[in-house]
C-alpha cells in the first residue's frame, strides 16, 4: 500500500529539513538536521541541530495555519491545544447512584443541589473542583474538593462508563456536563475528606434531595489549591 498525503491543491515541496527521533528505556530526544544533496542527487542528512523555540513555533504555526477562530464564552477559563477548562455557576440538577451497598440508591434520580464547579477536561480524562462563590474565578481563586462519589484527589473523574464527548472544544462543553451527571456514581475514591457535614458524604446528600436552597457552602472541604495550581497540575 503507497501513503498518500491529500492538500487540496498542486504543490511543489523540496525536502529541506528532517528530525530524528531517538528513544531508549522510556527516554527521548530529537535533533534536527538540515539536508543537502551529492552528486547523485540523494538527500544527505546535515550535522545535529539543537531545537529551538523559534524552529517549534514555526511547526505549529504551519499545522495550524487553517484553523478557525474560536469566539470564547465568558465561562471558558483557559483553552490550549490539549486542555479546556470552564466554571458552571451553583444549580440545581439530578443525580444517579448505584453503590454496592445501597445506602445512596434510593437517591438515584433526585434532584439537588450543586455548588459552582470548575471542570476541565483533556482528550483523555476530566476533572472537577469546586467553588465557595458563584461567579468567575481567577487565578489566585481557591478550589475547593468536588463532593462527589467517582473523584479522585488530583480533581481527575473515574470515567468508568461514561460516554464523554468525542472531542475538546468550546461546543462539547455542555455535553460533558452532562455525562458528569448523567453518570451513576458508585463509589469513593481515594479522597480522604469529601465533605465537612458531620454526618459526611451519605448524610450530606440525604439531607439536600428535593432541596430548593443552595447548595450549602459550609460543607466544602479546602483542596489546598489555587486555580492556576489546579490547572498546571493536569499534564494529560
Amino acid at each position: 500500500m503507497e501513503p498518500t498525503i491529500v492538500i487540496g491543491a498542486s504543490h511543489s515541496f523540496v525536502l529541506r529539513e528532517a528530525l530524528l527521533l531517538y528513544e531508549s528505556q522510556g527516554k527521548s530526544f530529537v535533533t534536527r538536521h538540515n539536508i543537502a544533496s551529492d552528486d547523485s542527487k540523494q538527500p544527505q542528512l546535515g550535522p545535529a541541530q539543537a531545537l529551538t523555540r523559534d524552529f517549534l513555533k514555526t511547526i505549529y504555526r504551519g499545522l495550524h495555519s487553517t484553523s478557525a477562530v474560536e469566539i470564547l464564552p465568558s465561562n471558558v477559563l483557559a483553552c490550549t491545544d490539549s486542555l479546556l477548562a470552564w466554571w458552571s455557576p451553583a444549580r440545581r440538577h439530578h443525580m444517579f447512584f448505584n453503590d454496592a451497598d445501597r445506602k445512596m440508591t434510593p437517591l438515584s434520580g433526585r434532584i439537588f443541589p450543586h455548588p459552582t464547579l470548575v471542570f476541565a477536561a483533556t482528550e483523555r480524562a476530566l476533572y472537577v473542583r469546586a467553588l465557595s462563590l458563584s461567579k468567575r474565578p481567577d487565578a489566585a481563586t481557591p478550589l475547593f474538593v468536588a463532593p462527589y462519589w467517582n473523584t479522585y484527589r488530583r480533581g481527575n473523574v473515574c470515567l468508568g462508563s461514561m460516554r464523554i464527548p468525542e472531542n475538546v472544544s468550546v461546543q462539547s462543553i455542555a455535553a460533558w456536563e452532562t455525562s458528569f451527571f448523567e453518570s451513576a456514581f458508585t463509589h469513593p475514591s481515594d479522597v480522604a475528606k469529601l465533605t465537612n457535614c458531620k454526618g459526611g458524604f451519605v448524610e450530606m446528600w440525604n439531607s439536600l434531595a428535593g432541596s430548593t436552597a443552595p447548595f450549602p457552602c459550609r460543607y466544602l472541604v479546602n483542596a489546598e489549591q489555587t486555580l492556576s495550581e489546579f490547572l498546571n497540575s493536569i499534564d494529560d
